[in-house]
């Protein structure tokens, strides 16, 4: 994946999570499925996960220092249920483009020297630019929950 793709990839997720603006808030909160979270829940997680790319990421793979570890997965999903869950539908969509921004123009501040270099984290070798490409994967696979549940 280029650099531009993956700048294209975020401009479509952010126009993505815009439109959601047209959904009620019964809508918005209501779980996607039995057991399964709702559409506030599924785009307030994205944010911390953004968040950690900028802040505990992108300044270690420029500077080549170790890694921090990540968060604890299901401490961060649960900590942005709760707060989906007391955030405006507006709030939470704002905050979220508001970040993938940040992240975006951090990417698109990386050289394509910087875009090439590998880093390891835990035993694998990858460049800058596919572990920022693997994250479309889970933007994609919440993308596509939502739009299952819109259709339905």
């Amino acid at each position: 994946m280029t650099k531009q793709e993956l700048l294209n990839h975020h401009t479509n997720v952010m126009n993505f999570v815009m439109s959601l603006n047209q959904l009620t808030n019964d809508e918005w909160q209501s779980p996607i499925e039995k057991e399964k979270w709702s559409i506030a829940e599924i785009v307030y997680h994205l944010i911390p996960w953004d968040l950690f790319i900028i802040e505990s990421r992108l300044p270690f793979f420029r500077s080549n220092q170790s890694l921090p570890p990540a968060p604890n997965v299901d401490d961060l999903n649960k900590t942005s249920s709760e707060k989906a869950k007391v955030t405006s539908k507006e709030d939470t969509i704002q905050y979220f483009i508001e970040t993938r921004t940040l992240l975006k123009n951090q990417i698109k501040s990386l050289t394509e020297k910087e875009c090439g270099i590998e880093i390891v984290i835990g035993t694998k070798k990858i460049t800058i630019i596919d572990y920022l490409s693997g994250m479309l994967e889970h933007d994609q696979h919440h993308i596509n929950q939502i739009k299952n549940y819109m259709k339905s």
